[in-house]
């Protein structure tokens, strides 16, 4: 199925679904807004918005919502840290957080104090 296919293919679940719910504004179903933000990988957004008949407003929020939720389960990102000088030489570490919610934080290998530090306090930020 190419992408032209999937575009057509999501506009016509679109027309279906506005032709069957039960109020003018009830809330798109996810799976669909899934698909449409998957579509921006080929499609920019106001030819996905002409295809859908949604608002860009609408598209970006559904864009914003996924990848949110995406982010939440990816990793930290850590700023640059200078180089440290040879008198503090790296430690092996190993070391397991759990936080109240079930996520879990894991470090181990030759890692300095500061990078330590900056790990630690960017998980339970």
């Amino acid at each position: 199925m190419t992408n032209q296919d999937k575009l057509n293919n999501l506009a016509a679940d679109f027309q279906k679904w506005r032709a069957i719910r039960k109020y003018p504004r009830e809330k798109t179903p996810q799976h669909l807004k899934d698909k449409a933000v998957k579509l921006a990988q080929y499609y920019s957004p106001s030819q996905i918005q002409d295809a859908l008949n949604i608002s860009g407003s609408t598209f970006h929020h559904w864009h914003k919502q996924i990848y949110a939720a995406d982010e939440l389960n990816g990793f930290i990102a850590l700023p640059e840290l200078p180089e440290i000088a040879s008198a503090e030489r790296n430690s092996e570490v190993s070391i397991e957080l759990t936080c109240k919610n079930g996520n879990k934080l894991q470090v181990s290998g030759s890692i300095s104090l500061e990078l330590l530090t900056a790990i630690t306090g960017a998980a339970l930020a």
